[in-house]
């Protein structure tokens, strides 16, 4: 395996990227997780449409990183409108949101192995969020949008909390992020969402250290070795998005 040298590119998937999708989702998610619709009981893990949808679906955000052309880490997020969310997803927001309100949810996040723990995935994570946070207003760095993913500055969320990025983005990256503004919309993100493994203490600290939040228990939503597992899903607000004050509070902080 080549050494990483931190030269890193990011890009949107294509077409020729399916069979490094698959090969990618095969060693970073060996489980079945039913809240997507396409992935059904009896099934395979992973539908051959839904790898189509990836690269061919605008509704997806998916983006690669690739070191020397190989494909070493993705992430895949769609936005949506909190009405076209599973009903135990939609207490993310306020009631008092309207239910057309925008909210991304990232649907995989995963490095091949070989590239762990060197800042892969806090680069695609970054990218996401400020692409989410970005929605409904210009992504241009010529004012100054994009300047909480610099050195040395911070991300104010709604709640009054300040994240500092694990990650600078290079210039590559931000032009990266420039070329995107075709994947604007005119409404602002109020939450980036996702769900994890209730056990997955490592991600839920990964997640921790970028803003996320656990927001509810989700029981039996995941099927390992023929064994149910349960899995948490956790949230980001952003943009004046805020959530329903509601179950118990302890399933809303980290457990550990």
């Amino acid at each position: 395996m080549t050494p990483f040298t931190g030269l890193m590119d990011v890009r949107l998937a294509r077409n020729d990227d399916l069979q490094a999708i698959k090969r990618l989702c095969g060693e970073c998610f060996p489980i079945k997780y039913f809240c997507y619709p396409l992935i059904l009981l009896g099934s395979p893990r992973y539908p051959e449409p839904w790898f189509l949808e990836l690269v061919a679906n605008k509704n997806y955000l998916t983006i690669l990183a690739t070191h020397l052309d190989i494909v070493i880490g993705m992430i895949v997020v769609e936005y949506r409108t909190l009405n076209n969310c599973k009903v135990s997803d939609r207490s993310i927001l306020h009631h008092s949101l309207s239910t057309n309100s925008m909210v991304a949810y990232i649907l995989s996040l995963g490095v091949t192995a070989a590239y762990r723990r060197l800042g892969v995935a806090s680069v695609l994570l970054s990218l996401v969020l400020c692409h989410a946070h970005h929605q409904g207003r210009p992504l241009t760095r010529s004012k100054g949008s994009l300047n909480y993913l610099t050195s040395g500055s911070a991300l104010c969320l709604s709640n009054g909390d300040v994240v500092t990025p694990k990650v600078v983005l290079s210039r590559a990256h931000m032009d990266f992020l420039d070329s995107l503004q075709d994947r604007l919309f005119l409404l602002p993100c109020r939450a980036v969402f996702l769900h994890t493994l209730s056990t997955n203490t490592a991600g839920l600290r990964f997640y921790a250290r970028h803003g996320f939040r656990v927001h509810r228990l989700i029981p039996r939503c995941y099927l390992i070795d023929g064994k149910h597992a349960d899995g948490y899903t956790c949230v980001l607000h952003m943009n004046g998005g805020f959530s329903q004050e509601e179950g118990d509070a302890e399933l809303r902080t980290y457990p550990f």
